[in-house]
């Protein structure tokens, strides 16, 4: 089971690993990435993956009913983490295997800290009930509650290029809930926020492109055998 799918990236990896006698099921709360996720399947021409709209905190299925359950970069996005991870372990199999990725500490450094202190400075208010940006230990406290065990994290980091600063800005917005938050300043004023930020990134220039270290976690972890 691949929660909170998206456009079906992890899905359809998974869906070619476990091969014709396997099944995945992608779910997420936006149809819309619902449907994107069944083009994506379509294009690929996998059988077997079914997509379908469902809510992370209240998963509508038996206990034990998977033997892995990935979910990318979106934990932070659910109201309730600690209630969808311990949805997440109800529907493993005991020793099931569970993966996720996150957004280490400071996301993409120094864009996103750029970005912060720029949306301070014109009063933004979040729209994500989690922080986006987690250390190891911050994750395997929810992890342990909700009853996973042989708990792994590896921290990874990746030094890329943006080729201009609207690269960066373009890459912001399709990773985030940026444009939500935009919708709280009048036209006049979220140009100017973009401004601002545009220009602070193009001061990090070089003429290699402007460079930005990716910082990642990835977690892996068995669902416990107590029910």
């Amino acid at each position: 089971m691949d929660v909170a799918c998206g456009t079906g990236a992890v899905a359809i990896l998974a869906a070619k690993q476990v091969g014709p006698s396997g099944q995945v099921v992608a779910t997420d709360y936006s149809p819309c990435m619902v449907a994107e996720a069944e083009k994506a399947a379509k294009k690929h021409r996998l059988s077997n993956i079914t997509c379908t709209w469902m809510e992370a905190q209240a998963l509508e299925f038996p206990d034990n009913s998977f033997d892995a359950l990935t979910c990318g970069s979106a934990l932070f996005f659910f109201p309730d983490m600690r209630r969808a991870l311990t949805e997440m372990h109800r529907v493993l199999v005991p020793g099931g295997n569970l993966g996720l990725s996150l957004w280490g500490k400071g996301a993409i450094v120094p864009q996103w800290p750029i970005l912060g202190e720029t949306i301070k400075e014109y009063g933004l208010r979040p729209v994500v009930p989690n922080p986006i940006a987690w250390r190891p230990e911050d994750i395997e406290a929810p992890l342990t509650s909700a009853g996973f065990s042989d708990i792994e994290i590896v921290e990874e980091r990746y030094d890329l290029s943006f080729r201009e600063a609207s690269e960066v800005w373009e890459f912001t917005l399709s990773v985030g809930p940026i444009e939500v938050m935009l919708e709280q300043l009048s036209e006049k004023k979220r140009q100017e926020l973009i401004d601002a930020f545009l220009s602070r990134i193009q001061g990090l220039a070089t003429p290699e492109g402007i460079p930005a270290n990716f910082r990642l976690l990835y977690v892996v972890a068995k669902g416990g055998t107590d029910r």
